[in-house]
């Protein structure tokens, strides 16, 4: 990276140009317009709850289970990620249906059921 682009990323505005560019937008009467519908708000809503509930659920599991919870966490990422790698070949796709996932179902059953 060049100098140039670190001053640009560290670079600081005064309390006074803020204020100016503030009156200048004020006096302009520029204002944001509306652009969220009723399935966008009713999206969000159901997002929000959503988030809400998982973050609720591992803030629970962590008390309960300890530092063991991450590790779940991780491998279930990891879990995730090589099934997405697998589906993109088929013959890989159903070697991985028909052979590992109920060893995996199991082996998640033991982990969460103890």
């Amino acid at each position: 990276m060049s100098s140039t682009s670190w001053s640009q990323l560290f670079r600081k505005k005064s309390v006074a140009n803020v204020l100016a560019e503030l009156s200048a937008k004020e006096e302009s009467d520029v204002h944001l317009n509306r652009h969220l519908g009723v399935r966008d708000l009713t999206a969000l809503g159901i997002a929000a709850i959503v988030g809400a509930g998982i973050f609720s659920t591992i803030g629970q599991a962590s008390y309960d289970g300890g530092p063991a919870v991450i590790f779940l966490f991780i491998l279930v990422e990891l879990l995730v990620a090589s099934l997405l790698l697998l589906m993109q070949n088929s013959l890989r796709w159903r070697l991985f249906r028909e052979a590992l996932i109920p060893i995996l179902t199991l082996l998640l059953g033991k982990l969460l059921l103890g």
